[in-house]
Order: C-alpha cells, then sequence, then structure tokens
C-alpha cells in the first residue's frame, strides 16, 4: 500500500482572524493602504533623546507594572 499526499487544490484553508479584520476595515475605509500625508514645511523631527524622553515615566510615578497589574484586576 503507498500513502499519496492529497493534492494542494484539495486542501481548504480557512481566513485567519487577521485576514477577516483586515477585509472588514477595508471595506468600511478605515484601513490605512496607502501613507499619503505631507508634513509641514516648518516640520522638525524628534531627536533620539525627546523620543526616550517621551518613553519615560515621571519622577515619583508608579512603576508601569503596577499600573498594568492594577489594570488586569479590575478586568
Amino acid at each position: 500500500m503507498v500513502a499519496k499526499k492529497k493534492p494542494d487544490q484539495d486542501v481548504v484553508q480557512e481566513k485567519t482572524a487577521r485576514e477577516i479584520a483586515r477585509e472588514e476595515l477595508l471595506a468600511a475605509g478605515f484601513l490605512v493602504t496607502e501613507f499619503t500625508y505631507e508634513f509641514p514645511e516648518d516640520f522638525v523631527p524628534l531627536t533620539p533623546e525627546e523620543i526616550l524622553e517621551i518613553g519615560q515615566l515621571p519622577a515619583g510615578a508608579r512603576p508601569s507594572e503596577e499600573l498594568i497589574a492594577e489594570d488586569r484586576d479590575r478586568v
């Protein structure tokens, strides 16, 4: 007896949740497929130092882990 693999045409692949969501967002006009925004002429990008500063909690703030734990307990 010889076992043969079915041809790929017979395999039905279901769509992933991501594919379904993308189709629905695209149909509703909410999926950005092309970035066409133009920056103003006086636009100045943030420096690496400014980006790091934005990502830091202020002095004396509760740790992120504590805030996350609090949020998860409420859910």
